[in-house]
């Protein structure tokens, strides 16, 4: 087998890392909180903000007024992913993204999520 067809196998075989992530602004201290079930994600994000396409309005207007090196994409926390728990994961996934709302209270003047009700309260 080539080289190429070895690495694209092992590439298939990868399980995705799931877990939770800021967006931090290090100009003001906000934050966004989001939980993926691949934390590869955060590049899209990048790439979002980047684009002008992000979905959080907010977060977005200060992106493009203090720029892409004011901002830093942290991990806060990853989730071990068994066979049994795939199923699970998405709710998992919910109550790590609470915890950290809890946490880091994003809200208001402290992030870019709207209120603290709720996990998609962006």
């Amino acid at each position: 087998m080539d080289r190429k067809k070895e690495l694209k196998m092992l590439a298939r075989e990868i399980k995705p890392i799931a877990g939770i992530f800021q967006i931090k602004n290090t100009f003001n201290k906000k934050i966004l909180i989001e939980s993926t079930r691949d934390l590869k994600i955060m590049n899209r994000r990048k790439f979002e903000l980047d684009a002008g396409m992000h979905l959080n309005k907010a977060l977005q207007a200060e992106w493009k007024q203090f720029g892409a090196n004011s901002f830093i994409f942290e991990i806060l926390e990853t989730v071990n992913q068994k066979k049994e728990e795939e199923t699970d994961i998405g709710e998992i996934l919910m109550e790590l993204q609470d915890k950290w709302l809890k946490i880091l209270q994003p809200f208001k003047e402290g992030g870019y999520h709207l209120h603290s009700e709720g996990q998609n309260n962006q």
